[in-house]
């Protein structure tokens, strides 16, 4: 122990159309570690760390995500903040939480805490960080002082020790692109209908949709021990109107390389804050020039195939080869790396880490539910997360070597 400078609480963020602790599925199969004795957050507690596992809106953008991480964390009601509601048409404010760190950056245990985000998990750090750094603008434009978050205000960098993105979409896929708009919008369409009937019921408390903002749901607290009628025909249109009209706030088109490049051209990098991009790839450069999977798990194998091969249908400003042809089954290797805008190195673990710069680790051989234990054993499960979290770990607060 004497070789740990810290033990930092983590916080570790599914992606998109996944879930947390929060979640009762979670209790049947776990997101991270499946069931039984592969599941991972006993284990890392068992050694013991201080693990949180929010349930994040499985289909919300990555704004939406952090204000709600900001209220998981330190309690409180969320705000989606009043110029960005205003924005994208939808309700300020959503659930309150009792807050599972009210104390974070007051005293030494919880100091700090370390992030890692599983695929959209990944840029919904990044704008969680970023935000903590500079705050919004917009937000501080528009806002009466008196009624802007503290969220906002920018200037809390310092409550996080290390940012690690697994598999991050955190300069985009090329998926979202494989659909035309109308094919986008009939998924969409269904998906909506599926969240308000759930949204209406007990059962949302099982997997809980996340559109409260736009109306299409109640949430699981309000549902749980009562006789929830189903939303009304007008209601749900509504919604849907509203939710139709917030196609840049929604994480299926934030995870386009376009939008992901927006993204980080608006984003800063935070001194005082390690970053590391943990990267997977299951293909390989065939004779043709594309990338073909190896053994992927079946869920990954078929995507991994269009990604391989696929080239943009909009322009983004990059060239493509076989770099952005070799991925992970949903994201290419460089999809995964630290922003292109932003400071890299590519580095192993040897490296000397500084804050302030991304590190791009050595790219694991696995596809993309590496990180969720379903295409590894269990020691080999584990024995990947022991090695991240045990970094953060080691690494001094980013104060006393600056």
């Amino acid at each position: 122990m004497s070789e740990y400078k810290n033990n930092y609480p983590s916080v570790i963020i599914h992606g998109f159309v996944g879930w947390g602790e929060d979640d009762e599925i979670n209790k049947y199969f776990a997101h991270f570690g499946m069931f039984g004795s592969r599941r991972l957050f006993p284990y890392l507690r068992k050694k013991g760390y201080e693990i949180y596992a929010p349930s994040l809106g499985p289909f919300c953008s990555a704004w939406d995500r952090a204000c709600e991480l900001w209220a998981y964390l330190l309690g409180g009601t969320v705000d989606y903040g009043k110029v960005h509601s205003e924005k994208f048409n939808h309700k300020r404010f959503g659930r309150t939480y009792e807050g599972v760190l009210k104390d974070l950056g007051q005293n030494e245990a919880h100091k700090k805490i370390n992030l890692y985000g599983h695929s959209f998990g990944g840029p919904t750090i990044k704008a969680f960080v970023d935000i903590l750094n500079q705050g919004s603008a917009e937000e501080r434009e528009g806002t009466d002082p008196d009624d802007l978050s503290d969220f906002f205000k920018g200037g809390h960098s310092h409550f996080v020790h290390t940012a690690v993105t697994m598999s991050g979409v955190n300069n985009g896929t090329i998926l979202d692109q494989c659909f035309d708009d109308k094919s986008m919008h009939m998924v969409e369409r269904a998906v909506l209908k599926v969240t308000s009937l759930l949204g209406y019921s007990p059962y949302n408390y099982f997997f809980d949709f996340g559109q409260q903002q736009f109306g299409l749901a109640r949430y699981p607290e309000e549902n749980r021990d009562q006789k929830v009628k189903p939303q009304s025909k007008e209601d749900y249109e509504a919604g849907v109107r509203k939710y139709a009209s917030s196609k840049l706030d929604r994480s299926n088109w934030e995870m386009d390389i376009i939008w992901c490049k927006w993204m980080n051209d608006h984003q800063t990098v935070a001194k005082d804050v390690y970053y590391f991009a943990e990267r997977a790839c299951n293909s390989h450069i065939g004779d043709d020039g594309f990338a073909h999977p190896n053994t992927m798990n079946p869920i990954t194998h078929f995507t991994g195939n269009i990604i391989g091969k696929k080239q943009p249908v909009r322009e983004t400003g990059y060239e493509y080869g076989p770099e952005w042809y070799m991925n992970d089954g949903f994201v290419p290797v460089i999809g995964q790396s630290a922003p292109l805008n932003q400071p890299s190195i590519e580095a192993d673990r040897n490296t000397e880490f500084r804050p302030g710069i991304w590190y791009n680790m050595p790219v694991r051989n696995g596809d993309h539910i590496l990180w969720n234990g379903m295409s590894r054993n269990k020691w080999e499960f584990f024995r990947l997360w022991d090695e991240m979290l045990e970094r953060a770990r080691k690494l001094p607060d980013a104060e006393d070597v600056l």
